[in-house]
């Protein structure tokens, strides 16, 4: 009679013990992402965005391994074009980051996201273009 209670103690602190452990891998995103790579490396979904995550902390290297890996579980997955996309854009692959983000735009999860990231770089080229005093394609044409 006196075991039972000793050894529900126990069971009760080695179930806490494990919910502790497990609450502090979904403290943030990474540790959430890391502690579930772990258990599904070979997850496209996971390792697309462990490589958002990435991109956005500025470990690119670390990025372009797990878009990589995203892309050989899944040709098909098209979420990876646009995290592809922003990742090649840090790098300063401008050409390789538009041609993502286009691809995205095709994606039916991530095209207006693709779309509006694609928009704001217009934006940004443009001003850039006109801060340095040069005339618009199209008022340049029409004269105007």
């Amino acid at each position: 009679r006196g075991r039972l209670p000793g050894a529900a103690a126990g069971a009760v602190a080695s179930f806490a013990e494990r919910t502790m452990r497990r609450t502090a891998e979904w403290r943030t995103d990474r540790s959430a992402f890391s502690a579930a790579l772990r258990v599904c490396p070979r997850s496209a979904k996971l390792n697309q965005q462990m490589c958002t995550l990435l991109t956005n902390d500025g470990e690119l290297a670390r990025a372009q391994l797990h878009c990589a890996r995203a892309r050989e579980i899944d040709p098909s997955f098209c979420d990876v074009d646009q995290s592809e996309g922003h990742l090649r854009l840090r790098l300063g692959d401008i050409d390789g980051g538009v041609a993502a983000l286009s691809r995205a735009v095709l994606c039916e999860y991530t095209g207006e996201s693709a779309l509006r990231s694609l928009l704001k770089l217009r934006e940004l080229v443009r001003a850039r273009v006109l801060g340095a005093g040069a005339t618009p394609p199209a008022e340049a044409a029409t004269g105007g």
